[in-house]
C-alpha cells in the first residue's frame, strides 16, 4: 500500500519550518509550463498563496527555479502539494510521490536527511509496533524530539538499526540513570510526521489511545505480525513459567493483538486487570514445545526474552550462570534461582519441606520454588526422584 506522502507537510508550519524534498521535476515541471499559457506565474502565486503561510515573492521565487530546473532538485513540499491540487490532473500526485527521494528539514541543527519512504515492509511495521509500545513523541521548536525506551539495550539497538534501515537515519542510544532504561533518541520532524499524520499514532500521552494503525490493519497479514512482533518485543514479557504475557492500557491495542495472534492459530486468554486497569494477554501454555515455538517467531532473533522463551523448548544442558542471566532476581521477588540451587547442592536430596527448611525463608510459597525447581530439572543441574508413600501419595525429592 502506497503511503500519502502530502499528509507530511501540515498547515501550520511556517516557510522557515517547512519540510523540503529532493524530487525530478520534470512531470511537475512539464504540467506547470502547460498552464503558464492560460494563467500567469503572479496568478498562480497568489492562489497558492491563500493556502500557504509565505509571502508571494517567495512562492513566485520558488516557481521560477522550478521552471529552469534541468535536473533534480531539492523544493518546498507545501508548494509541491498546492501547485499540483492546482494543476488538477489525476496521474500526478503519484508520479510525483514516486520521484521523491529524501526529505530534509532546512531549520535542523544536524540537516540529517530522511529518506522518503513510500511504502511500509516488515521492518518499517515492527518499527511502528516498537513506537506504540515503547515510544514517545513531542513537539520541540520546529522539529520533533522522539525517543524508544525499553530496560535492554539490546532492543534500543535494534529499533536505532531498524530506523537507520528505513530512514537512513541515525539516532543517539543513551542511558537514562534516573529509572534505569536505555533510550533511543532522534530529533525528526518528518519521522514524526509518518508517525503522526500518516500512520495517526498520536503525540504525547497515549497509554490509552493506542491501536494498530488502519493502514496495517488492512495490510497483508505479514505485515500485521511484524507490528504484532514490535509491540511483543518491547511490552511483551515472558514469566519463569514459561507464559507469554503483555498488558496494556489501551483495550483496543489488545484486541488488535488478539485478533492477529488468533489469525497466526495461535490461541491466549484474555482478561482485564481491575485493580491495574489493564488489559492482558496471555499464552496458554509455558509447557507446550509446538506452541512456544510459534510465539517464539514474535521475537527478535538472539534478543534475552527470544534465549529465554527459547529454554523453554530445548533439551539441552545449561549451567547456572547461563540460567541466572535468563531468569535473574525479579525486585519484587524474594527468592531467586541460585538460592534454591546451593540449598540443594547443600542438603544433597530433599523434598520441598527439606528445601523450604534449608532455604530458611518462611515466606517463600511452595509455588514459587516449583517453578523453580522445574527449571533446574529441565536445564539437568539436578535431577528428581518419586517415591510412592502410598497409594494416593507420592512423594517428590530433588538432588544435584
Amino acid at each position: 500500500m502506497s503511503l500519502d506522502l502530502f499528509k507530511l507537510h501540515s498547515k501550520e508550519d511556517k516557510p522557515k519550518g517547512w519540510i523540503w524534498v529532493k524530487f525530478n521535476p520534470y512531470l511537475l515541471q512539464k504540467e506547470y509550463i502547460k498552464i503558464l499559457y492560460k494563467t500567469s506565474q503572479k496568478e498562480i502565486s497568489k492562489k497558492i498563496n491563500k493556502n500557504l503561510n509565505a509571502g508571494i515573492s517567495t512562492i513566485e521565487k520558488h516557481l521560477i527555479k522550478l521552471k529552469k530546473s534541468k535536473e533534480k532538485i531539492e523544493f518546498p513540499l507545501p508548494i509541491i502539494i498546492e501547485l499540483t491540487n492546482f494543476i488538477n490532473k489525476a496521474y500526478l500526485k503519484k508520479k510525483v510521490i514516486d520521484s521523491m527521494e529524501y526529505f530534509i528539514c532546512k531549520t535542523s541543527t544536524t540537516k540529517q536527511r530522511v529518506k522518503a519512504v513510500k511504502e511500509i515492509n516488515e521492518i518499517f511495521a515492527k518499527l511502528i509496533g516498537a513506537f506504540i509500545a515503547d515510544g514517545h513523541s513531542k513537539p520541540e521548536n520546529q522539529s520533533y524530539r522522539l525517543r524508544i525506551t525499553d530496560g535492554r539495550k539490546e532492543l534500543v539497538i535494534i529499533s536505532a538499526k531498524w530506523i537507520k534501515q528505513i530512514f537512513e537515519f541515525n539516532s543517539i542510544i543513551r542511558f537514562n540513570k534516573t529509572d534505569n532504561t536505555y533510550n533511543c533518541w532522534f530529533n525528526n520532524k518528518v519521522i514524526a510526521r509518518y508517525l503522526k499524520n500518516i500512520l495517526e499514532i498520536p503525540s504525547g500521552k497515549k497509554s490509552y489511545l493506542v491501536q494498530e494503525p488502519d493502514l496495517i490493519k488492512k495490510s497483508s497479514f505479514n505485515l500485521r505480525k511484524a507490528f504484532a512482533s514490535g509491540v511483543i518485543n518491547f511490552d511483551g514479557g515472558i514469566k519463569t513459567t514459561g507464559m507469554v504475557s503483555i498488558s496494556s492500557m489501551s483495550k483496543q491495542l489488545i484486541y488488535d493483538l488478539y485478533t492477529i495472534l488468533k489469525l497466526d492459530k495461535i490461541k491466549v486468554n484474555l482478561s482485564y486487570n481491575i485493580k491495574k486497569k489493564s488489559w492482558l494477554l496471555e499464552s496458554n501454555s509455558g509447557r507446550n514445545p509446538t506452541y512456544i515455538k510459534r510465539l517464539l517467531t514474535y521475537f527478535e532473533e538472539e534478543t534475552w526474552k527470544y534465549n529465554r522463551l527459547k529454554f523453554f523448548i530445548e533439551d539441552k544442558n545449561y549451567s547456572i550462570g547461563q540460567l541466572n542471566y535468563l531468569f535473574p532476581k525479579h525486585y519484587l521477588s524474594k527468592i531467586n534461582l541460585n538460592e534454591i540451587y546451593n540449598c540443594i547442592r547443600t542438603i544433597k536430596s530433599g523434598n520441598i519441606d527439606d528445601i523450604i527448611k534449608g532455604l530458611n525463608n518462611s515466606k517463600v510459597s511452595n509455588t514459587t520454588i516449583y517453578k523453580y525447581l522445574y527449571i533446574l530439572e529441565k536445564s539437568r543441574l539436578i535431577s528428581k526422584t518419586i517415591e510412592n508413600c502410598n497409594e494416593v501419595r507420592y512423594n517428590s525429592k530433588w538432588q544435584p
